[in-house]
């Protein structure tokens, strides 16, 4: 384990992220599209219609239960949860491989959707509060992505090769369970989520804020998924009408889903939330115009591509905008997969409506109606940006800014303070107050810091453990709520 722990921090953490997200999606994707195609001929139309659907619904109850758990349980046992979701997920899938009838989709796919959805709001958790602070998630989102539909479409799609498929399911199973392990076991990290409710507690605006901001993407996703029903209920007329078309579901067109990532993962970026829902409703825009320019040529590959386009960046902005927001709520296991949650859930409802009954025009009003109220939705949001401000009102915002540096300034000279009189309350040596700093300030592994201060691990790890002997604190967070609580009986003194 201290191998693994030392390999872990050697790995630059954008490509670490990388590798675990293509991991984990590689074996949604697979076992999503394997269930879907494999079981034509086995299960009844009728049938195959309803699994899929329970089985969106299984992977939603996953979600929900770690996001509900992880908050009431400690380490340990939320350790012992995943283990034992990578565990059922990866027999059932070998049950599933090796058997190919009734059983296999009846019993072994619901069980994996299940225990894909535990592992994957595991994953969602820990990316979450890794990648937030960062400038370059939609990138690394991206390249997960590309890497993950790139094998899936490869070994499952075009060398439909069994063996190749499960052995690389086995591998990205176990470096998931691996991520998992050495995330549930790191007590040396600063978890956004505790500083931000913090922060929350002093600034009740940030927090109407955060709540604002996760609330408007929350109705954004919901037209998204709208409009993407509406966009495939069309195209599946488009070839029900044209028997002749080459083009299913599995066919090559599915790749631009990554040019959909690529999208709204730049917009993301490079300009933040914001930019990204202005590029949803321009991507939408165009999704409502598309089918009236490529009208003479249905069920074409160049709709399917741009359909797939569009499916990317919804998929796209499900993982990365609940990802940015969650740590800074009050649930962040859980609204870290709230997109998924969203999508799962609702795409089961949306799908329930009689799309192939509907006539072009009754669906063509509906897209309409959800871009104009995710337009509506943006402008209220703040989104939209308002008009610009009269010299007053600039003159008074930089007044508040001022005032904030001179805040900034005092907390900076209080800083120092709290260290001390910490250091005298609990007894800190000079070495055990420096790295006390370091735990509460940074985000820097245990590694990194014994570099750092060029000490061995070992003795690294003696000075945290008597740091934790000292103060009562179980982890770094608690040594940081001791070190708020400090800051915060200064500042009110």
């Amino acid at each position: 384990m201290k191998d693994m722990n030392t390999r872990a921090n050697r790995i630059d953490p954008r490509i670490y992220a990388a590798l675990i997200f293509a991991a984990y999606l590689f074996m949604y994707i697979t076992t999503a599209s394997g269930a879907n195609r494999d079981s034509a001929g086995i299960l009844a139309e009728t049938q195959r219609v309803v699994y899929y659907y329970a089985d969106q619904l299984l992977l939603v109850a996953g979600l929900l239960v770690f996001g509900f758990l992880w908050d009431r349980i400690n380490n340990t046992a939320g350790w012992i949860v995943l283990s034992l979701a990578c565990a059922a997920y990866l027999i059932c899938f070998f049950v599933y491989m090796l058997n190919g009838g009734w059983i296999s989709y009846g019993i072994m796919a619901p069980v994996m959707f299940l225990a894909m959805g535990i592992i994957g709001a595991g994953v969602n958790y820990y990316l979450s509060y890794s990648l937030a602070p960062g400038k370059e998630t939609g990138r690394i989102v991206t390249l997960g992505a590309a890497i993950a539909f790139l094998a899936q479409y490869i070994f499952q799609i075009l060398l439909d090769n069994g063996v190749l498929v499960l052995t690389l399911i086995t591998i990205t199973t176990v470096i998931v369970y691996a991520f998992l392990k050495w995330e549930t076991g790191n007590e040396n990290r600063v978890i956004p989520s505790a500083v931000s409710q913090d922060k929350c507690q002093v600034n009740s605006d940030n927090c109407r804020y955060i709540n604002k901001r996760f609330n408007y993407s929350i109705i954004v996703l919901l037209l998204l998924i709208i409009l993407a029903q509406s966009y495939d209920s069309r195209l599946l007329l488009m070839i029900v009408k044209n028997p002749g078309a080459s083009i299913t579901p599995y066919s090559w067109p599915r790749i631009f889903v990554i040019l959909g990532y690529c999208i709204l993962g730049m917009a993301f970026d490079f300009g933040g939330i914001r930019i990204a829902n202005v590029t949803c409703f321009a991507m939408s825009l165009w999704m409502l115009i598309n089918p009236v320019l490529f009208a003479e040529n249905p069920g074409s590959t160049l709709n399917m591509c741009i359909f797939y386009t569009f499916v990317g960046m919804v998929i796209c902005y499900m993982y990365i905008i609940f990802w940015s927001i969650a740590p800074y709520t009050k649930r962040p296991a859980l609204n870290a997969s709230m997109g998924r949650v969203i999508d799962g859930s609702f795409g089961v409802i949306s799908a329930l409506l009689p799309w192939e009954s509907m006539s072009e025009s009754a669906v063509m009003i509906i897209s309409i109606l959800s871009v104009s109220l995710m337009a509506v939705a943006l402008l209220v949001s703040g989104v939209i940006p308002k008009p610009k401000e009269t010299e007053p009102a600039r003159e008074s915002e930089e007044s508040e800014l001022s005032l904030e540096k001179e805040d900034m300034t005092e907390v900076k000279v209080t800083e120092d303070d709290a260290f001390e009189i910490i250091a005298g309350k609990y007894d800190f040596t000079d070495r055990e107050k420096e790295i006390f700093r370091k735990l509460v300030l940074t985000e820097d592994s245990g590694q990194e810091i014994s570099d750092e201060m060029y000490i061995s691990r070992r003795v690294y790890q003696r000075h945290v453990a008597t740091l934790y002997g000292k103060t009562g604190a179980k982890s770094r967070v608690g040594l940081y709520q001791i070190y708020h609580d400090t800051m915060m009986s200064q500042l009110n003194a």
